[in-house]
């Protein structure tokens, strides 16, 4: 799955207003040595969002669509609003995005609206996903600076998207003295606001309504309750950081040991993080199925990150052949019966892998195979999402995995 950690408070540019927008946290990098660098537990900024009293006028920035305007992907053919008498009559209080999503806190005509965007596990090439991968892309690499300006961009792509929804709600609240349904939404008899999410849906991104509280989404997934008791306990203090990487992982140094580090806040929610730890402690070790090999603890005893086996490779679907050389037979032969194989002694001791796909499925340094990512969930296109977390699923996705193999070259 793909995994959200928030986004940082970034500072605004002069003559800008602070928009409400985290990053993942880590320390800066040590450079990596033979033995362990002597640094901190690392923990992500968790400050609340602040609150703007508006947005500068910009430029707007569509994402690539073909020849769909942003008001035809909203369900209308008509052009995208940006009076200065629109501009009056919407006000943006603040905006965040993570991993999975896009939420943004509107004041439409004194009105509150909660709009927001996910990832479509559904439909892979729709425009929620563009705009939400190209927030990803600022992320892509935490050593490098942020890009502040392509951020703006890729912000302002999701607002554009909610133009012509903010058009008709604007219509149909000015001068109301009742509540209007706007696109099948109806306000909430709790706090009057609109909850909105555009999703893709027969090819064209339409409202539906969503029940999420955006304040809620504004905090990380914080440290659990232990999850799997049996399994070695580590405090953090004695985990020391050698290299960052993305969505919450972290190359460390455990008594002299490099593991890889997953911590709770880089997971898509608390849930995630505890069926991974929990599936992976009732396994017991194999060499085609990632090793859990401890827990970080807090003084408090809760559980604030995992520890797994460090595998030297590259993902599955990554994976290419030196230059001018193809796949040999014999190699492709290999990985399906390693991967059946951790598959076997998966559902052998009654766990289901999940999200099965070739992304999650890691090629080491001697060309072998493990299985990694037990948080869940599924993939469109892997695994159909009413078979989820089943057997059944796996071996869907399996099916799936043999098919991409065997197209390799």
């Amino acid at each position: 799955m793909l995994k959200r950690p928030l986004l940082a408070p970034i500072a605004p540019r002069a003559g800008s207003v602070a928009v409400g927008r985290r990053r993942p946290y880590l320390p800066a990098r040590v450079a990596a040595a033979e033995s362990c660098p002597s640094t901190v537990w690392p923990r992500p900024a968790c400050k609340a969002a602040p609150q703007s009293g508006g947005v500068r006028p910009r430029r707007l920035v569509a994402m690539d669509a073909g020849s769909r305007s942003s008001g035809d992907a909203a369900g209308t053919s008509a052009e995208v609003p940006d009076t200065v008498e629109f501009r009056k009559k919407r006000h943006l209080k603040h905006e965040t995005a993570d991993y999975g999503g896009y939420t943004g806190v509107w004041d439409v005509c004194g009105v509150p609206l909660h709009a927001r965007l996910v990832l479509n596990k559904d439909v892979e090439d729709c425009m929620e996903n563009a705009v939400l991968h190209r927030i990803q892309g600022t992320q892509a690499d935490e050593d490098e600076p942020l890009d502040e300006e392509e951020l703006d961009d890729a912000f302002a792509a999701c607002r554009v998207l909610f133009y012509p929804f903010i058009a008709r709600l604007v219509r149909a609240l000015d001068g109301a003295s009742v509540p209007s349904v706007v696109d099948g939404i109806v306000p909430s008899e709790k706090d009057g606001a609109y909850r909105v999410q555009l999703t893709t849906v027969g090819g064209a991104l339409v409202p539906v309504p969503h029940d999420k509280n955006p304040h809620k989404l504004l905090a990380p997934p914080g440290p659990v309750t232990n999850p799997a008791p049996d399994v070695p306990k580590v405090f953090a203090d004695k985990v020391h950081l050698e290299k960052k990487l993305r969505h919450g992982m972290a190359i460390v140094c455990v008594d002299g040991k490099r593991r890889l580090l997953k911590q709770v806040y880089g997971a898509s929610s608390e849930r995630d993080f505890v069926r991974e730890a929990t599936v992976l402690s009732r396994l017991p070790p194999h060499p085609r199925v990632v090793n859990l090999v401890g827990l970080v603890v807090l003084p408090d005893g809760t559980v604030d990150g995992m520890l797994l086996e460090l595998i030297d490779g590259v993902a599955l679907q990554d994976w290419r052949p030196p230059d001018g050389q193809r796949i040999d037979q014999t190699l492709k032969d290999r990985w399906l019966e390693q991967i059946e194989d951790g598959l076997k002694h998966v559902h052998s001791n009654g766990e289901v892998w999940g999200d099965v796909k070739a992304a999650n499925v890691l090629i080491d340094k001697l060309g072998d195979a493990h299985l990694i990512d037990f948080d869940g969930g599924f993939t469109a296109g892997w695994v159909p999402s009413k078979q989820a977390e089943t057997t059944e699923g796996d071996l869907v996705g399996m099916v799936k995995i043999a098919e991409f193999v065997t197209k390799m070259q």
